[in-house]
């Protein structure tokens, strides 16, 4: 089976969007940017508290995976497996029921980071094909934190399954400082190298 048919197809939907409000600054409700980045002085836990930049966008993207459901969900809810297809995770270990702890390295632009922290699957339902996923994790050499909430959705078609991934990142301290084409780009990069190496170990078992 060649890359196109394992990998039906990718699509990046990312249109990036800041929202929020003006009264809270905190991270589960970061206030509204209107196309700015906004300095914020106490943004949670992870927060660098120091009034430097903090960004909230959101990306959709989906994939179409070569194999039935029940097996992309398998292999979706096997954390460990399925974080080894993103490009740059050196870790995963078991934290608790649904928790891992992990490290990943990334570039943007001309920065690497270094990413540790937790996330943890904090809502599924198997029958619907739904799934949630928030992460939190920081870069203590450069300074800054991200959170991330990701909700994922599998559609069986004729044999064939529609992976959507629906993101909402919040960037914090520096990392807040990266444009948003910057950030856009390695999500895109980021999810399609994910989506074609979950393609393989699919529809290689």
């Amino acid at each position: 089976m060649d890359r196109r048919q394992a990998l039906g197809g990718l699509a990046a939907e990312s249109q990036p969007r800041r929202d929020a409000t003006q009264r809270s600054h905190q991270l589960d409700a970061p206030p509204r940017t209107h196309g700015r980045r906004l300095p914020v002085r106490e943004v949670g836990p992870l927060g660098t508290g120091d009034g430097r930049y903090l960004q909230r966008v959101k990306f959709n993207h989906k994939a179409t995976v070569a194999a039935p459901k029940d097996k992309v969900w398998a292999r979706l809810m096997d954390i460990p497996a399925a974080a080894r297809c993103v490009p740059g995770v050196a870790s995963v270990r078991p934290n608790g029921k649904d928790r891992y702890q992990g490290t990943l390295a990334v570039q943007i632009g001309p920065v690497r980071l270094v990413l540790d922290g937790d996330f943890a699957i904090t809502a599924r339902d198997e029958t619907a094909g739904t799934a949630s996923i928030r992460a939190d994790a920081k870069d203590s050499r450069v300074g800054g934190a991200i959170r991330a909430t990701l909700d994922l959705a599998l559609a069986e078609k004729n044999a064939e399954t529609e992976l959507r991934i629906a993101t909402d990142l919040t960037v914090m301290g520096r990392l807040g400082e990266f444009g948003q084409a910057s950030i856009k780009r390695k999500a895109d990069q980021l999810i399609q190298d994910f989506a074609e190496c979950l393609a393989r170990q699919v529809t290689m078992r």
